[in-house]
């Protein structure tokens, strides 16, 4: 496992009224007690990136269950080495998501995805394995706050368990696929 990971915060609130941030672990542990803090779907949260413990990417607020549904539809994409990129849904943000040898170059920009004005994270370099593992992880924790605290959202938005489930059956094949050799790392 790398030492790098993409992740991403909750916000208890609205971010433009000083909400309080809380890693989405954290909101799990006791989701009820989040619960009239969190507007579903609009939910707003932020993408963390942490490489040694130490964060690289300050937080945007996003809609975040929007967000968490566009990066998991990338795994299968990115198994099969395509350039992917995932705009904010209420800012001018992306992350582009580049296969490299093995290994997923992780950029977050501001700006035009083919001509960026400024990179909050450029280029951090994770193993296709693990940026697939770290966003379907992303996505079963965004899945399960949801069906806990908001049932209806995920009937209304039924996107990102199908993203998820077809994520999670790429990968399977993907990990069956090298542990076979039929596909190299």
């Amino acid at each position: 496992m790398t030492s790098s990971r993409l992740d991403f915060v909750v916000y208890l609130g609205d971010p433009d009224e000083g909400a309080q941030v809380m890693p989405i672990s954290e909101v799990l542990k006791n989701p009820e007690q989040h619960s009239e803090a969190l507007d579903w779907p609009y939910v707003y949260g932020a993408l963390t990136f942490h490489q040694k413990g130490k964060s690289l990417l300050s937080p945007v607020a996003d809609p975040i269950f929007a967000l968490v549904s566009k990066l998991v539809r990338t795994v299968p994409y990115l198994i099969d080495r395509e350039q992917e990129t995932v705009v904010f849904s209420e800012s001018e943000h992306g992350v582009l998501l580049e296969p490299n040898a093995g290994e997923i170059s992780v950029s977050v920009f501001v700006g035009d995805p083919y001509e960026p004005e400024e990179y909050l994270l450029e280029s951090e370099m994770v193993p296709l394995a693990d940026i697939c593992d770290q966003i379907l992880s992303m996505a079963g924790q965004m899945h399960e706050l949801a069906e806990k605290l908001s049932p209806a959202t995920l009937e209304d938005n039924p996107e990102l368990g199908e993203f998820l489930d077809t994520g999670k059956d790429a990968f399977k094949t993907y990990k069956l696929e090298v542990e076979r050799g039929i596909r190299v790392k």
